[in-house]
């Protein structure tokens, strides 16, 4: 995939959501409401931090704030650009990463306030799909609610840690679902036939799930190599057997076979792969993941932007 487009597009994404947050944020509350209340509140903290942030200015300062270590962070980054030399992705996001790590609260307030009208969409339709009372669709946007302030602490201490790079922050992010979880509530909620209603609709749904991924993984891997029939069943048994979702109670429309070797504990999916591949199509799907890193490549440099060493577009596969 194009590197360009794939931090196009993030970038993209980060700024409209915040900015349809902002908008939204900004438009007048019904008189006398809660949100009116409450925009009176912000109003005053607003002021009441102007305020602590003139006396703080008369202090000296014992120490750079984050601006000015952002900037002595970052001056031999903007030298390197400044000078043609092409910056290395890793070494700017340990530059950046403590300034990430400050205003990481911020992103987290932002975030909150948008989960929860998912929360309350996901309350609402589980309310009326498995009959939940008031008090239970509460019980559950609450449970979400502290699921997910759990799951944000977790994602800033894998990102944002001393020890952390770029690719643990990629991962942390990829991993975070919105119903992770949710059926350790709702097995523990529901009773009788609802449960087993539950039950079943979730399983199609994870079936759904693991057959859609690993045929989209199949897919980018026959652009690289052709494969017969038969791998093509085994690389897809693979590929499902791999999933994090993926347990022994799954029946997928595609039959996996009875070859439950063909992913083991501790073998990941890269060398369960090269197992269905013949010599030629190693050498074939090696030269095609080449060209690949190599026109990423030229796209960072493009931009000024270095990949690191152990950069791997498949590492997903």
């Amino acid at each position: 995939m194009n590197l360009r487009l794939i931090l196009a597009l993030t970038l993209g994404l980060f700024i409209g959501g915040a900015g349809v947050t902002l908008f939204h944020d900004s438009l007048p509350a019904t008189k006398g409401s809660p949100e009116e209340k409450a925009s009176q509140l912000e109003s005053e903290l607003t002021r009441a931090k102007s305020r602590i942030a003139k006396l703080e200015a008369q202090i000296p300062k014992a120490t750079p704030d984050i601006a000015d270590a952002a900037r002595g962070g970052m001056a031999d980054i903007l030298d390197d650009l400044k000078h043609g030399r092409p910056v290395d992705v890793d070494r700017l996001y340990q530059r950046i990463k403590p300034a990430l790590r400050e205003i990481a609260p911020v992103f987290d307030h932002l975030r909150r306030r948008e989960q929860k009208k998912e929360f309350a969409r996901i309350a609402a339709h589980m309310g009326e799909a498995y009959h939940l009372n008031e008090a239970q669709q509460k019980a559950l946007q609450q449970w979400m609610g502290e699921r997910a302030i759990e799951d944000a602490e977790k994602f800033n201490q894998i990102a944002y840690g001393e020890n952390s790079k770029l690719e643990d922050m990629i991962k942390a992010a990829k991993y975070q679902k919105p119903k992770k979880g949710l059926d350790s509530f709702m097995e523990s909620t529901l009773k009788g036939s609802e449960l087993q209603r539950y039950k079943s609709d979730r399983l199609i749904e994870r079936n759904q799930e693991i057959e859609t991924e690993a045929n989209n993984r199949l897919n980018r891997l026959t652009q690289a190599v052709e494969l017969n029939e038969d791998q093509q069943d085994r690389v897809f048994a693979i590929m499902a057997r791999s999933s994090p979702d993926f347990d022994p109670s799954t029946k997928l429309s595609i039959p996996l076979g009875n070859d439950v070797r063909s992913i083991t504990p501790g073998q990941d999916r890269e060398q369960a792969i090269r197992s269905v591949l013949s010599a030629d199509q190693i050498r074939q799907y090696d030269a095609y993941r080449q060209t690949q890193l190599q026109a990423a490549q030229r796209d960072a440099a493009e931009m000024g932007i270095k990949l690191p060493p152990n950069w791997d577009l498949f590492e997903n596969w």
